[in-house]
């Protein structure tokens, strides 16, 4: 009998996920973009490859209705991170440029003092229907952080 939580014919596609987790232990930033069709079970093969204790997790989903709306990924991110109340008010006060709060993303980062053991993992499921602001600034973000142990 065959467990309801494992991926068939995905071997790869974990290897890539887990690899990815150990660059971000070995102290460098990994990055990882999976797509596919509809319903191919993208979303299913991330949370399966990324399900570690060993890691935080910040996920955040566009929505073809919020699409819009500036920063709204950016938000639901903010509002998931392990941040004291003050530090994430302050990256949630930042709005509409996507270098001014892709800066503020990597300030937070740097505060957190992330420890290799225990990388940060950010997912933006959905992403095409992710905001530009939040997009951009994720991009910004992840150019800034080449040797920090966050898997995006």
């Amino acid at each position: 009998m065959q467990r309801a939580d494992v991926l068939v014919g995905r071997d790869r596609e974990l290897q890539i996920l887990a690899d990815a987790l150990d660059t971000a232990r070995a102290g460098r930033r990994a990055v990882v973009l999976v797509e596919g069709e509809a319903g191919m079970g993208k979303t299913a093969l991330v949370r399966s490859g990324l399900s570690v204790d060993a890691a935080t997790l910040l996920w955040a989903s566009g929505d073809a209705a919020e699409t819009r709306i500036d920063c709204g990924v950016a938000e639901q991110l903010a509002r998931a991170a392990p941040l004291s109340e003050d530090v994430r008010a302050e990256l949630l006060s930042v709005s509409g440029d996507p270098i001014a709060v892709g800066g503020a993303m990597v300030r937070v980062l740097d505060g957190l003092r992330l420890d290799p053991g225990r990388p940060l993992v950010v997912v933006v499921d959905e992403a095409q229907w992710a905001d530009r602001v939040s997009l951009e600034a994720l991009a910004f973000a992840a150019r800034r952080l080449p040797r920090d142990p966050v898997v995006l």
